[in-house]
């Protein structure tokens, strides 16, 4: 019996970034995981934000803890996908977070237009350059 690696998203999350997600998980653990998208969807709304010039950020402890009770249940690994801006306790942001068992990726500080030409337009990711 295959181990399952479980994608949950947060509210808000799109179709395609979740099956871009899949697609690419599906690759790297082809063999060991399956990869499989949750019904389930976790609502921010009772997780502890604060607020900041760009908006809401969501403590990311909180909605990887989350995830991981949402899957505790059934076994196997958890990816929890936002597209929300989040942060840890001494951080200003964070783009994830991992622990045993799972981890939280955020897409809100990476460049727009680079996610749309990776999902929409199927143009293959190129090296980041950093300034």
């Amino acid at each position: 019996m295959e181990k399952i690696l479980k994608l949950i998203r947060t509210e808000g999350v799109s179709d395609q970034l979740i099956e871009f997600a899949k697609e690419v998980y599906r690759k790297k653990f082809y063999g060991y995981l399956e990869v499989e998208v949750a019904r389930d969807e976790i609502d921010l709304g009772s997780v502890p934000f604060r607020a900041g010039i760009k908006g809401r950020q969501y403590l990311a402890d909180e909605i990887l803890e989350e995830g991981l009770r949402l899957v505790s249940a059934r076994g196997g690994v958890v990816i929890i996908i936002t597209c929300e801006d989040i942060y840890t306790h001494g951080t200003n942001y964070i783009f994830g977070l991992a622990t045993t068992g799972g981890g939280l990726i955020s897409s809100a500080r990476i460049d727009r237009c680079r996610i749309v030409n990776i999902l929409l337009l199927s143009v293959p990711p190129q090296p980041l350059r950093l300034h």
